[in-house]
C-alpha cells in the first residue's frame, strides 16, 4: 500500500509510549502507529472501561484481564516483524539461488549450487 509522509504534533506522554513500545517491539514509530490506527479504525482496539467501587468512583481498573490482553497484542507485534524479517531473508535466499540457476543457464558450466546437502551412497 503506498504511503504518504504526515507530520503530527503528540503530547509528549503519547510519544514517549510510542517509543517504548517502538523499543519493546524492534520495529519503528511508523510501524507502531500504524498497527495502532489500524485496530482503532477496523474496531479491533479495546477501550478501557473506568470501573467505580464503593471506595473511589470513576478510576480506570486494571484488571489481570486486560493486563493479559495488553501482553497478547504486544507479543502479536512482535511475532508480526520476526515473521516479517523472516519473509525477507526467505526472499533475499530465493533470488540468490534464481540468480545461481540463471548464471548457469547463461554459460556453459553448470551451475554451482548455493547450498549442497551431504549425501551418503550406501553400496
Amino acid at each position: 500500500m503506498p504511503t504518504k509522509p504526515v507530520t503530527l504534533r503528540l503530547p509528549e506522554e503519547l510519544l514517549e509510549a510510542i517509543d517504548e513500545m517502538v523499543v519493546s517491539t524492534d520495529t519503528n514509530r511508523t510501524e507502531v502507529v500504524v498497527k495502532a490506527l489500524q485496530q482503532v479504525f477496523s474496531g479491533e482496539a479495546t477501550q478501557p472501561t473506568p470501573t467505580t467501587t464503593p471506595a473511589t468512583t470513576a478510576t480506570p481498573a486494571t484488571t489481570p484481564d486486560t493486563t493479559l490482553i495488553q501482553r497478547l497484542e504486544d507479543l502479536e507485534v512482535k511475532i508480526s516483524s520476526v515473521m516479517d524479517r523472516l519473509d525477507s531473508d526467505v526472499l533475499s535466499r530465493l533470488t540468490k539461488r534464481v540468480s545461481v540457476l540463471e548464471e548457469g543457464l547463461t554459460s556453459s558450466e553448470p551451475p554451482t549450487p548455493v547450498e549442497t546437502p551431504s549425501t551418503t551412497k550406501t553400496a
